[in-house]
Order: C-alpha cells, then sequence, then structure tokens
C-alpha cells in the first residue's frame, strides 16, 4: 500500500482497499518460484498490480490448479472487514495454450537452491502481461483488452532475452497482425483503435527485427542493460549477497571472510563458467559476446538469472580480492593490472604458486620441477613470447620463489627457462625441455653448471652468453 506509510495507516489503506472490490472482480494467480522466502509463494494480482500472497496454508492445494506458466485466474468472493481477501477459482485451466517444460542447457547452478536472485518487479509484470495476452481470444469483443494489455507490454518488451520472452514477442507479434490483417478474421476496427493497433505492432515487430538483426547487437545490449538493473537493484543484489555469504562464508561479511576462502570462491565460480559447452560462456569479463550466446541458445528465464547471480558475485569477489590485503593483489607486488591482464590459465596456476609460497617451505613435497612447471604454465612458455608486463611479472615470480627458500637450484632453472623465452628465434624452434637436452643432455641438465662438469663447457658458455644475466655468469 506504500513504502512510505507507517504500519497503521497501511492497513487503513488495506481495508479502504478491500472494502471497494466488487464480488466477482477478476484476481490472477502467479507462482513465484524465485521468492527468496518460500519458493512454494503464489502471488495474487488485481488489475495487473500485485496486492499479496495466497495464504501459505493453501498454496500446495492452489499450486494444482496452476498451469504450466504458473498461473491461474480467480475472482473476488468477500472480504473480512480487515486485510484478507476470499477468492474462489471457477476450474482448473486446460492448459492446452502452455509451452512444454523444456531441459536446462547450463549446468546446475553453483550456488544452489538456497542461492537465488529474486526476479524484479517488472519482469514478474512482464510475465504476468505476457502470458495473458497471448492467451486472450482474438475477436471483437476482446479488442480493448488486448489493446490494454499490449499497451502495458509494450514498455516491458525489451526487457530481457531469455526463451520466454522471445517467444511471447513473436506470438504478440503475430495476434497484432492478424487482428490488422488477419483476412481469417477480419476485425472492424474504428480508425483511432487501427491507429493504436499499428503502433503496438510497429514497436513489438521492430524488436524482433532489432534482435536479429547483426548490426545492432540488441540482444547484447540488452543482456548487459538487464545485468546493469540487476547490479543496481539494492533490494536485489543484497539479497544474494547476503544469503551467498550466510551460506559459503559462515555468514561472514565479504571483507571479514578469510582471503584464501574468497579467493577460492572467485575460482570456484570462474570454475563453473569453464564448465559450459560454449565458449562464449566462459569469459565472465566478455558480455556481448556471451549476450549474443545467451540469445541465441534460448536459456530459461531461471538459467539466465543463474548466469547473472554468478556474474555479479564474481565482479563482487574480484573487487574484494582487488581492495583487500590478498595474497594475489599486494603481498608480491604484483598490480590489480597485471593480474586481471593474465589468461585464466595464467591466473590459475598463479594462485596456486600463491598458494604454496604461503607455506613458506617449498622442501615439503616440492621439487624444482614442480616449480618450473608451475612457472612455465602460468606464462604460457610454449605459445608466446612474454610481453612487457610478463617480464616484469617474472622478475616479482622470480623473487617470491628465491624468498620462498627456493635456492640456487631453482635460480639456475629459472634464469635458464627465461632466457630461452626471450630470445625468439630459438622460441620458434624448440620447447624449454628439448633445450635443456640440447644443451645439457638430460632434463636435469640445468644443475650440471652448478656440479660442475667441464666436458659439456663448450655447450654450456654459448647459453650463458645469451640468456644468463651478467650479474650471475660467475656464479
Amino acid at each position: 500500500m506504500g513504502d512510505d506509510l507507517t504500519s497503521e495507516e497501511m492497513t487503513t489503506a488495506a481495508e479502504q482497499f478491500l472494502t471497494g472490490l466488487k464480488k466477482g472482480k477478476k484476481v490472477v494467480l502467479v507462482a513465484e518460484p524465485d521468492n527468496p522466502y518460500d519458493p512454494k509463494a503464489i502471488a495474487a494480482y488485481i488489475d495487473y498490480k500485485q496486492i499479496g500472497y495466497i495464504a501459505r496454508e493453501n498454496t500446495d492445494e492452489v499450486a494444482a490448479l496452476l498451469d504450466n506458466n504458473g498461473q491461474c485466474e480467480a475472482v473476488v468472493e468477500r472480504g473480512d472487514g480487515h486485510v484478507t481477501l476470499y477468492i474462489s477459482i471457477p476450474g482448473a485451466p486446460n492448459g492446452t495454450d502452455s509451452e512444454a517444460v523444456r531441459p536446462r542447457l547450463l549446468p546446475e547452478s553453483p550456488l544452489g537452491e538456497s542461492v537465488r536472485m529474486p526476479y524484479a518487479d517488472d519482469e514478474k509484470t512482464l510475465q504476468l502481461v505476457a502470458t495473458r495476452l497471448i492467451k486472450t481470444e482474438v475477436s471483437k469483443k476482446n479488442l480493448n483488452e488486448i489493446i490494454r494489455l499490449a499497451n502495458l507490454y509494450t514498455p516491458l518488451r525489451k526487457l530481457s532475452i531469455c526463451y520466454d520472452d522471445t517467444l511471447w514477442r513473436d506470438k504478440i507479434s503475430k495476434m497484432l497482425y492478424r487482428i490488422l490483417y488477419g483476412s481469417s478474421l477480419p476485425l472492424p476496427l474504428k480508425e483511432k483503435e487501427r491507429k493504436t493497433v499499428e503502433i503496438l505492432y510497429e514497436l513489438v515487430y521492430r524488436t524482433i527485427g532489432d534482435m536479429r538483426s547483426t548490426k545492432e547487437h540488441w540482444p547484447e545490449q540488452v543482456f548487459i542493460e538487464h545485468l546493469n538493473r540487476l547490479r543496481d537493484n539494492e533490494n536485489i543484489n543484497n539479497h544474494l549477497y547476503r544469503k551467498y555469504c550466510d551460506e559459503f562464508f559462515d555468514g561472514k561479511d565479504f571483507t571479514e571472510a578469510d582471503n584464501a576462502l574468497v579467493a577460492k570462491e572467485y575460482e570456484r565460480l570462474c570454475g563453473w563458467l569453464k564448465k559450459m559447452k560454449w565458449k562464449e560462456l566462459r569469459n565472465p569479463d566478455n558480455l556481448q559476446t556471451m549476450g549474443l550466446k545467451v540469445n541465441h541458445l534460448g536459456l530459461s528465464r531461471q538459467e539466465l538469472y543463474d548466469l547473472y547471480s554468478v556474474l555479479l558475485l564474481i565482479e563482487k569477489l574480484k573487487d574484494v580480492i582487488a581492495s583487500s590485503d590478498s595474497k594475489m593483489a599486494t603481498t608480491y607486488y604484483i598490480s590489480q593490472n597485471k593480474y586481471d591482464s593474465l589468461s585464466d590459465s595464467r591466473k590459475a596456476i598463479l594462485n596456486e604458486l600463491f598458494a604454496l609460497a604461503e607455506k613458506g617451505d617449498w622442501a615439503k613435497g616440492i621439487t624444482a620441477d614442480d616449480i618450473k612447471g608451475m612457472l612455465s604454465m602460468v606464462l604460457e612458455m610454449k605459445d608466446t613470447p612474454l610481453s612487457e608486463e610478463e617480464k616484469g611479472m617474472s622478475e616479482v615470480l622470480w623473487g617470491m620463489i628465491e624468498h620462498g627458500r627456493g635456492g640456487n637450484r631453482i635460480r639456475v632453472r629459472w634464469q635458464n627457462l627465461m632466457g630461452y623465452f626471450w630470445d625468439k628465434k630459438l622460441l620458434a624452434a624448440k620447447s624449454a625441455p628439448e633445450l635443456n637436452m640440447v644443451f645439457f643432455g638430460d632434463k636435469e641438465g640445468s644443475d650440471n653448471i652448478n656440479k660442475g662438469k667441464n666436458g659439456r663447457l663448450s655447450k654450456v658458455t654459448p647459453l650463458l652468453d645469451a640468456y644468463v644475466p651478467k650479474l650471475d655468469k660467475k656464479r
């Protein structure tokens, strides 16, 4: 009845509202599986505005009468003189125009059933209006109701690109076209009615055209705008963040949670995206490509919200990592910009390396080969030469290894690898393990520098001249 009213004022306003309702007034019941407090909740709408909910003890009984869209119609019987309204449901719908339940396309949400973001209010209105509109029979008798519903629908038509929205746009466009031009069902329209329907049809039809256009990239824009709206909706995202912290951080806020757990959760949610069958959905930073693929796949609204929830949480966790004393961001003097510039595979191995560094003792089950393997994966040494930022990153990584009691053995191996990597000709010709075999005779060959095997110096010296920094040649 209004958030600006006191409890007493709301009660009075509700009583007045219910007193003014006449018997037989239409009520639409709509299931709310996304309801954060009760997934069995069934909302009640009058004139397409929500007025309340079915009492919890009656939801199972009413749920059996809902169609596959989770809706049915009822009528007002009487009020109780206070804030309760009694309704009756004339009969269960036959469901002949309901859509079959579609199989899920995305992997199950990594957040579980308890951490679900509720649908935005305007989307709930969109679902209600669109489903009532497509169920309305095209006839002269229903023309005013169709126009009224279409006027409510058109401002909402670009809210989302989920499967239902795409289907509704197409059906509503065909309905309006039939009213205007259908030869099998010509309707005697007044000039004002025809003009109104023409405008409505043009709006819906143009939206469909924009969606299929490769120039406008409309689906990507809608996808990103939808995510922005959810991000800015405090009621929705605060609910998401609160439920997530309760479930995964034992009730602690993001800033209070353990840094290692925050980093682990970040990797887990990014890992959910990496499990996608489609590469366009794997990168949380490329929302435009993601939006186009989502539109092409035709995700359900719940799947779309699962994806939005994960994207918003990844953003949040990333911000927490950047602003905290996280090892990834500050302890080893790696800037967030440098970290963000790495590919997902590099980040994953880098995080593993940080975790090992935190232990402070390389001797516990960690060998030089382990370090070499991790570093080579971080820098993708077999694929591309180092960028300037990655050269700087390599210096930081070496400092980290040295600080972690890695010793000379790792230092020589590291210098050998980095020296090889900076030479593009050798890079094109051989891999790092191959170079070890060529110059040192075995994959442990770099250690032979320190073991003084002079028989190989003729091969070792050119490598030292080319790749080992001058200050380290003496060593």
